[in-house]
C-alpha cells in the first residue's frame, strides 16, 4: 500500500502517533491539544527543565493547565523527553521550534536546520512532517524539501512536507480548536494529508492554500497588518496627547462605523515572539528581490521606540511634579507583553525598567503571573499589591492591565499614576495621566 494511503487511514482511525518538536508557548499548547483528541502524542525539546515539568504534571505556559498535563502523562497518551528518538515511532511530525532574530536583527533559522538534521538520523518514510513556525516565503521548500530531497526522499510519495502557520493568541478567550486553520503542501499529496490532519482536530474551518509560499506569506501578513495598524495608533495617541484630545473616545466613536474601520489601542509598545519579529523577517527576504518597504519600516520603528516615549514619559511627570528621577521610586504594574500571560518577550515593561534603573531610579513590580524577572543578571521579585508598598512609590505605572490587579486599591493609594492602558477611562484627577489623553483629561 502507498504511503500516502496508510497514513491517511491512520489520521481517520486516529492511530497515527504525532512528534511535536519543540514544546514552548506553541508546540505545548498543540500537543496538548491533539493528545486530548485522542492520538498518542510525543513531545521533544532541548530544554531539559521544560521536561522535568512537565514530566512531574507542572505546566509553565498559562494556556496549558497542570492538571491537563498531569491528565495526559498519567494516561500514557502524552509523552516527552529530550531524545529524538521518539520520531522513530511518528508518523506525522510538527515543528514549532524558534525562528528568532540575532543581536542585527536578521531572522535566524539555525534551529529549525539543527531540527532538520536531527530528524535525518532516522528513517522518515511514509512520515508527514508540518512545520507551524514563521518563516519566510519559501522556506518550507528551501530549508526542509530541499534538503530531505538531496538525501534521496521523493517527496510527496514517500515523505510528506507541509506548511500550517500557528494561530495561537496567549491568554485569549478564543480556543484553539475555534480558530480557522491554513495548510499546504510541497505537493498535491502533501497539502491533503496536513489537511485531513487538521480537519480531525480543528473544529473550525481548515483552509488549504495554494503552496506553502502563499500559506507562508499569509502568516507574515496577518502579524504585519496588526503591527501597522499598532503603530498607526500609538502615533495618534501621541498626537491626541499633544492636541488634548482623548484618544480612547475617537478610538470608541470610530467603532461606531460598520465598515471600514478596526480597532486599535494605545500601549506602551508591542511585544511577544511575532509582532516585533516577523516584519523584519518580511522586510529581510524582500531585500532578495531588491525592494524597499518603507511603510513598515516605518511601522517597526515607531514599535520600537514607543517604550522610549514612555520612559521620558515618566521622568516628564516626575519633574512636573517636584520629584528627582534619580531619588525617585516607581511601582511598575505588569511586566508581561500582553494582559492575563506570564510570557516577558520583547515587554516594554522591562525595557523602560532597564532604562529607569539606569538612571538610578529604585524600581519595583507587580505581576501577578511573573513572580521574578531578571534584569542584567540582577532578579528583581513581584512584590505584594498592598497599601503600603504602593504608598511607598512617588509614581505607580501601568504597563500590562491584568484583569485580576486591583485598580481600585491603586487609584485610593497611588501619588501619581501612569496609566498606558486606560484603565481608569473617565476618572479625570490630576494624579492620573493616561496615555493618549490630553491634560484636559
Amino acid at each position: 500500500m502507498e504511503y500516502s494511503k496508510q497514513l491517511i487511514e491512520k489520521i481517520q482511525e486516529k492511530k497515527a502517533r504525532v512528534c511535536i518538536i519543540g514544546l514552548g508557548n506553541v508546540g505545548l499548547k498543540l500537543a496538548t491539544e491533539i493528545a486530548e483528541e485522542g492520538y498518542i502524542t510525543f513531545g521533544i525539546d532541548i530544554d531539559e527543565y521544560k521536561i522535568k515539568l512537565i514530566n512531574e504534571g507542572f505546566s509553565y505556559i498559562n494556556d496549558v493547565s497542570e492538571l491537563t498535563i498531569k491528565k495526559l502523562i498519567k494516561s500514557e497518551v502524552f509523552k516527552v523527553s529530550t531524545s529524538y528518538e521518539l520520531v522513530k515511532d511518528a508518523d506525522i511530525i510538527i515543528i514549532a521550534v524558534n525562528t528568532p532574530l540575532d543581536e542585527y536583527k536578521i531572522p535566524n533559522f539555525d534551529y529549525l536546520r539543527m531540527a532538520i538534521e536531527e530528524l535525518l538520523k532516522y528513517d522518515l518514510r511514509g512520515k508527514l512532517i508540518i512545520l507551524e513556525s514563521t518563516v519566510y516565503p519559501g522556506a518550507t521548500e528551501e530549508i526542509i524539501g530541499k534538503r530531505l530531497s538531496k538525501v534521496g526522499y521523493k517527496i510527496g510519495e514517500e515523505i510528506f512536507i507541509a506548511y500550517s502557520p500557528e494561530r495561537i493568541d496567549p491568554g485569549s478567550n478564543i480556543k484553539f480548536k475555534e480558530i480557522p486553520k491554513i495548510v499546504s503542501g510541497l505537493t498535491e499529496t502533501c497539502a491533503k494529508l496536513v489537511e485531513e490532519f487538521y480537519k480531525k482536530i480543528i473544529k473550525a474551518a481548515v483552509y488549504k492554500a495554494s503552496s506553502t509560499k502563499v500559506a507562508e506569506m499569509t502568516k507574515l501578513l496577518e502579524n504585519l497588518f496588526r503591527l501597522v495598524n499598532i503603530s498607526l495608533i500609538y502615533q495618534i495617541a501621541i498626537l491626541c496627547e499633544e492636541a488634548n484630545i482623548n484618544v480612547w473616545e475617537v478610538i470608541e466613536l470610530a467603532k461606531t462605523k460598520p465598515f471600514g474601520f478596526l480597532p486599535f489601542y494605545p500601549g506602551p509598545g508591542a511585544g511577544g515572539a511575532c509582532i516585533p519579529k516577523d516584519p523584519r523577517i518580511l522586510l529581510w527576504w524582500a531585500k532578495k528581490y531588491s525592494y524597499l518597504l518603507e511603510f513598515i519600516e516605518t511601522a517597526v520603528k515607531i514599535n520600537d521606540e514607543m517604550p522610549y516615549y514612555i520612559y521620558n514619559k515618566i521622568l516628564e511627570i516626575l519633574n512636573k511634579n517636584g520629584i528627582s528621577a534619580k531619588n525617585s521610586r516607581i511601582l511598575i504594574i505588569g511586566v508581561s507583553y500582553k494582559k492575563n500571560i506570564n510570557d516577558t518577550r520583547e515587554s516594554a515593561a522591562i525595557k523602560v525598567i532597564k532604562l529607569l534603573l539606569e538612571l538610578g531610579v529604585k524600581i519595583s513590580y507587580h505581576d501577578p503571573y511573573v513572580p521574578s524577572i531578571n534584569i542584567d543578571g540582577h532578579q528583581i521579585r513581584s512584590i505584594e499589591l498592598n497599601s503600603e508598598n504602593i504608598k511607598n512609590n512617588d509614581l505607580v505605572a501601568i504597563f500590562t492591565d491584568h484583569d485580576s490587579i486591583n485598580y481600585e486599591l491603586i487609584f485610593n493609594e497611588a501619588k501619581f499614576i501612569l496609566d498606558t492602558r486606560n484603565v481608569f477611562k473617565n476618572r479625570h484627577l490630576s494624579k492620573i495621566y493616561t496615555l493618549g489623553k490630553g491634560q484636559n483629561f
